[in-house]
């Protein structure tokens, strides 16, 4: 979706990793430049200088130009690079999304080290619409085939790429985006795994089950209490 052309007074390019501009069309690192535009961190020059380039701001967004209108496809740091191949995280997501047993918005494509080539390859954390608690190994096993042959319409991804987790282990930001960066560095660790579920997701239902009971139990006594207000007053 174009977000149309900048305003008079905003310069906008479109650059490669080395700083040379790409023709229309060309996806690429989207550098700005307006009377709004910060002028850096006070006294920060050793963080400015990644910042900028000639006086622009490096947004961290990737996009592209065309008939003078912006498009941008994603953040930079979602980008993930895998045998030479560019490979948008969100996309990759999407697609497994399509299928209803994955909570869309609560799943983390990343790139991760394989083992026995010291490469990397594309993997992903999903989060399914019920608890592992309630998933036998024969159903995960299915899933995993499911989600990998819809994933793989756009590219490969074997099953033991796929890692399926109970819901509320995708970590998120305050304004609610995956952080895939935190993800990676969980799964890489040893902290992301099937087996484990998260305790403050059990705690969360327990405290929902709570909630919920105490509005049972006050509607309840609020028709007794006017049930006995009817009464009372057909008595007089």
């Amino acid at each position: 979706v174009s977000c149309g052309k900048p305003l008079a007074d905003i310069e906008v390019k479109i650059v490669d990793d080395r700083g040379n501009e790409l023709p229309e069309r060309s996806i690429g690192n989207i550098l700005i430049k307006s009377p709004s535009t910060t002028e850096g961190y006070y006294q920060r020059e050793d963080i400015n200088k990644d910042l900028f380039q000639d006086g622009m701001l490096k947004t961290g967004d990737l996009g592209y130009m065309v008939g003078g209108e912006l498009y941008i496809t994603g953040r930079k740091k979602d980008l993930i690079i895998v045998n030479g191949l560019n490979i948008n995280a969100e996309e990759l997501e999407s697609y497994a999304t399509t299928i209803k047993e994955v909570r869309a918005g609560r799943l983390a494509a990343f790139a991760r080290k394989d083992g026995t080539t010291d490469s990397e390859k594309v993997h992903i954390v999903i989060e399914t619409r019920k608890s592992l608690k309630y998933f036998k190994t024969a159903e995960r096993l299915k899933l995993r085939n499911k989600i990998s042959k819809e994933i793989s319409s756009f590219i490969p991804v074997k099953e033991d790429q796929i890692t399926i987790v109970a819901p509320g282990t995708i970590q998120k930001t305050t304004s609610g985006k995956v952080q895939r960066a935190k993800m990676r560095d969980l799964y890489e660790r040893g902290q992301i795994e099937e087996q484990n579920f998260p305790m403050a997701y059990f705690i969360g239902r327990f405290r929902e089950m709570q909630i919920k009971s105490k509005i049972i139990g006050v509607s309840v006594l609020s028709n007794i209490q006017q049930s006995i207000n009817i009464n009372s007053r057909k008595a007089k």
